[in-house]
């Protein structure tokens, strides 16, 4: 499993974000000895040279413009705030920050690409969230660590900001360049549960089309097996249940790697208690010999044995 994709890193102003004021010499733009002589001459040479002088000016004030703008983008920490600097020139929504080097921080190294998506998705914020995607700002936008806003969400236990990027559209579904974690897993790993939650209630809504639960991540993990090894027995039941006789790890009788899916299944069941299993018993249409009597071990026969 990967470095927990670290927490929103104070933003600075004063261009300690990477970006350079460009042109700003204490509110002067130029020294009078810098400006041209008036003089009564037409030469050519002189004229282009004058115009050339305005357009290096002009470039630096629009940099330095540029660089306020954004230092301001990423200070910001509400959506009416973000409705105001979007509106300004040259606003950019998919704006997103440089990489640096912060000696005071608990890692030296803090990695760029955070947009203004993924700083309301750490700071749970849906109204933020409605509002840069109305503006079309790109909600699956990847930071350095190849994680989405919807990842930051999830490892921020931040369900309002899960549901704000449900609504908007997001890759629910998207896995980090990193270990190959979904959001579901990256939740599950870390024992985020409202965020688990709020995730397994878009795949009981909306189908594995919007929230796949049968991913894997680069250790050949599902959200079940995260699930069991952390004790979320309850989210661990409403996967099972979603995915159906088989779980997660989608157990086929015949394939190659049978046996040791069928182990990984049975540690998952395992983890469970009699009431939980005879639950999952009824949603598999498992075979039980007594509406409440079967204990542990024969509900664990009896799902394992439901396997297509």
């Amino acid at each position: 499993m990967s470095v927990p994709i670290p927490a929103r890193a104070p933003i600075a102003s004063g261009g300690r974000l990477g970006f350079e004021r460009a042109g700003a010499s204490g509110g002067r733009l130029a020294p009078a000895a810098t400006r041209a002589p008036t003089t009564t001459t037409t030469s050519p040479l002189r004229c282009r040279s004058s115009s050339s002088s305005s357009a290096r000016l002009d470039d630096r004030e629009g940099d330095s413009r540029t660089a306020l703008w954004r230092d301001w983008w990423f200070e910001a920490r509400n959506a009416d705030a973000l409705a105001v600097l979007a509106g300004m020139p040259g606003a950019d929504v998919d704006a997103a920050t440089a990489s640096r080097v912060d000696p005071r921080a608990a890692r030296a190294w803090v990695p760029g690409g955070v947009t203004a998506v993924i700083l309301a998705a750490q700071r749970d914020d849906p109204a933020s969230i409605a509002l840069l995607a109305s503006l079309g700002a790109d909600l699956d936008a990847r930071d350095e660590n190849g994680a989405a806003a919807v990842h930051h969400a999830a490892f921020e236990d931040a369900a309002d900001a899960i549901a704000a990027l449900t609504r908007a559209g997001a890759d629910l579904n998207a896995q980090d360049a990193r270990d190959g974690s979904t959001p579901a897993i990256l939740a599950a790993f870390g024992s985020r549960r409202a965020a688990l939650r709020a995730l397994i209630a878009v795949a009981e809504d909306e189908g594995p089309s919007r929230l796949d639960l049968t991913l894997r991540d680069v250790g050949n993990a599902t959200v079940a097996g995260h699930c069991a090894q952390r004790r979320l027995r309850e989210e661990l039941l409403d996967v099972l249940r979603l995915c159906g006789p088989g779980g997660a790890g989608r157990l086929r009788r015949g394939q190659k790697t049978y046996l040791a899916e069928r182990k990984a299944l049975e540690r998952q069941l395992e983890t469970l208690d009699e009431k939980r299993l005879g639950t999952l018993a009824k949603s598999w249409g498992a075979r039980t010999t007594t509406e409440e009597g079967d204990d542990k071990k024969t509900l664990i026969r009896a799902l394992l044995a439901t396997t297509p």
